[in-house]
């Protein structure tokens, strides 16, 4: 069993950043590893959507 309690990768917590800067900007659509999805829906308030073909839709909780 994989452990996501830490990133996937080092870039995980800049790309979130990247992402979602600006509080208007809570749902976003990203291409990602099925880790880092898992990784975001376990470590944010997110929820996270897969679309297919790795591209996921993140929502954060603000947004429902």
């Amino acid at each position: 069993m994989t452990n996501y309690d830490t990133a996937p990768d080092p870039g995980m917590e800049e790309l979130i950043s990247r992402c979602f800067w600006r509080e208007e900007l809570l749902r976003r659509e990203l291409r990602l590893t099925e880790g880092q999805a898992a990784y975001i829906a376990g470590h944010y308030a997110a929820r996270v959507i897969p679309l297919g073909e790795q591209w996921y839709e993140i929502t954060f909780q603000e947004a429902f």
